[in-house]
């Protein structure tokens, strides 16, 4: 028998390769398990079906052609948890069974059977989550509506079971009509209650009441490893805020409102969503600003932990002092906004590896920037512990200084030694070059759909030349005037590209061929595969550069990562702009394909 944790594993592994809810071939399947290094016997399993009959979140379902005997796999999202003394388990009530009687109902005709994947479907979608009730299978829990449904197959083999609804009497029930009328009436002779908003101002529960840019989404398909749609993520998360607003569990921070998600990364972090009121003349009056984990966010850790009496005039004196390169965007309003953010990227990984270096005697704090002066000595922060009570930082900030130097270095040499170390990123020599030998394995649809935003707006305008539709909603977004109709549009794109298949097939054979064209980049001279660290995400990755348009360089990159078998998989896509810090944290960037005075802000 599986554990929690080696079923959740192979949960992750399973949905980097394939999509929730789909039908997989079982041989598909298998294969891919075995080239990641999922060995049934290894496991204690005689045979491989034994082993997915044992898997919580997988179901076998047989072809509806009965002149073949094809066997196929749906993975149904897995919600990890164990069982704790404090909480007590939920339980079935009449009360909810009625509901879902009813809800099974007014979807399925008695007399007729139905596959037992697509009642689990329908179930899911409607919101309703056997594993609430504690139970582990589905087939156990249609078991307790044993006087609407009847489950038939063979117990051995689960891909046979079907749902058989049973045929039954319709009584008319007078005295629940009676009391309706009743209800009716008392309604009207009462005057209208207004709904009570214990939120002052928040807007009331329901779907589109507030706006969810779709990089967010995004990043919560990414971190959370979901592979739903948008529209089922966004429906997803205003039953939470339905949720959370009736429990009161809506918390105020800052200018935000945070509640949580009921969805939890990769790593088993709790997510939450911030939201947050618009300024005025937006389209929207509440945003959602946040989605991630219940940790500090990596931008904000140097803001509470270090008090800056003139930020801006310190991150200048960084750049005067440091080695001269590009410290923002082409058409950048702030010119050190690379700084800024590489300083706060920078400080997270220092205190998470713990290498903010304390005098308690002196008082003084000190940190390696990880940046050097012409003379290629290394940059510190000398902060002192805060004695203020007006001001909420741990620390306040002195002053950048390389060690020895007048002022500052001499204080960095006389109370630290040995010096602080700087921020690391590389374990692995493999971290840093790409292993031309591997293969890539790129989920192409995922990628293209969820990133339309991310290709170049005018390839796609010459890609959709010969379809209206979506020739014409390229062209709105073009004219757009703001993110929040981009978003909108390009969520209408994806729909229309998700049915228009010859268009897909050509976004894929564009991709592919970037692919390839960046693998003999890479061939050419290996400092085209960029190494990178997303903090948010706490892991390292290559970058490969892509190019839509020949002769034009690369506009944007694919992100990859190495598997447990040593091939590659293709992770997402992004823009030059979204991945160049992430990049400078490793080193500088100076001769590559990622040159920040030709990416626009």
């Amino acid at each position: 028998m599986l554990t929690l944790k080696q079923q959740g594993d192979i949960y992750d592994l399973l949905c980097q390769g394939f999509s929730l809810e789909k039908r997989i071939p079982l041989a598909t399947l298998a294969l891919y398990l075995k080239e990641k290094g999922i060995s049934y016997e290894e496991l204690g399993y005689k045979k491989f079906r034994s082993l997915l009959n044992d898997l919580q979140f997988l179901e076998c379902v047989t072809s509806e052609d009965k002149k073949r005997n094809d066997v196929f796999i749906i993975i149904h999202p897995f919600e990890r948890f164990e069982k704790k003394e404090s909480k007590k388990e939920k339980t079935l009530d009449e009360k909810e069974k009625t509901h879902i009687s009813e809800l099974l109902l007014s979807q399925y005709e008695g007399g007729k059977n139905y596959p037992l994947s697509a009642v689990s479907k329908f179930l899911f979608d409607s919101g309703v989550e056997i594993r609430n009730y504690g139970f582990g299978k589905m087939r156990k829990f249609l078991l307790a509506f044993d006087s609407i449904l009847s489950v038939q197959g063979d117990e051995k083999d689960s891909s046979q079971f079907n749902v058989h609804f049973l045929k039954l009497k319709k009584v008319k029930d007078k005295t629940k009509k009676e009391e309706v009328k009743k209800e009716n009436k008392k309604a009207t002779k009462e005057s209208p209650k207004k709904e009570v908003n214990p939120y002052d101002g928040l807007p009331l529960p329901k779907d589109n009441c507030f706006y969810i840019p779709s990089n967010l989404i995004l990043s919560l398909k990414e971190f959370a490893k979901i592979a739903l749609d948008n529209d089922t993520i966004l429906k997803w998360i205003f039953k939470d805020y339905k949720k959370a607003y009736e429990k009161l569990w809506i918390v105020e921070k800052d200018d935000s409102y945070i509640f949580p998600l009921s969805l939890s990364s990769k790593d088993g972090d709790t997510l939450i969503c911030a939201i947050k009121k618009a300024t005025k003349g937006s389209p929207y009056t509440y945003f959602a600003n946040f989605i991630g984990s219940d940790r500090e966010k990596p931008k904000d850790v140097l803001d509470n932990h270090v008090y800056f009496a003139s930020y801006e005039q310190d991150i200048h004196s960084l750049a005067a002092l440091a080695i001269p390169e590009a410290w923002c965007y082409h058409y950048s309003k702030d010119k050190h906004i690379i700084l800024k953010i590489y300083l706060q990227y920078t400080f997270f990984r220092i205190v998470n590896q713990n290498k903010l270096s304390y005098d308690k005697n002196s008082g003084y704090a000190c940190f390696n920037t990880g940046l050097k002066n012409a003379e290629y000595e290394d940059i510190y922060a000398v902060l002192t512990k805060n004695s203020d009570k007006k001001i909420k930082q741990e620390y306040v900030f002195n002053g950048f200084a390389v060690s020895g130097g007048q002022g500052l270095g001499k204080i960095i040499v006389e109370h630290f030694n040995p010096l602080p170390l700087k921020a690391s990123y590389i374990s692995s020599s493999d971290e840093l070059f790409f292993d031309p030998l591997a293969e890539i394995h790129t989920d192409y649809r995922h990628i293209i759909l969820d990133n339309l935003n991310r290709f170049p707006i005018e390839y796609l305008q010459s890609l959709t030349f010969a379809f209206a539709e979506e020739r014409n909603i390229v062209t709105s977004i073009i004219q757009a005037k703001n993110d929040y109709q981009r978003d909108k549009l390009y969520a209408k794109l994806e729909k229309a590209v998700s049915k228009n298949e010859t268009l897909c097939q050509l976004l894929k054979l564009t991709l592919e061929n970037a692919i390839n064209k960046a693998k003999r980049m890479v061939s050419y001279d290996y400092r085209n595969a960029l190494p990178s660290y997303f903090p948010t995400r706490d892991v390292m990755s290559l970058m490969l550069p892509l190019e839509f348009v020949s002769g034009s360089g690369p506009q944007a990159v694919l992100l990859i990562e190495k598997t447990a078998s040593g091939n590659y998989q293709g992770q997402t896509m992004l823009t030059l702009k979204q991945c160049y810090v992430n990049a400078r944290l490793i080193g500088a960037l100076d001769n590559t394909f990622l040159n920040a005075k030709n990416i626009e802000d």
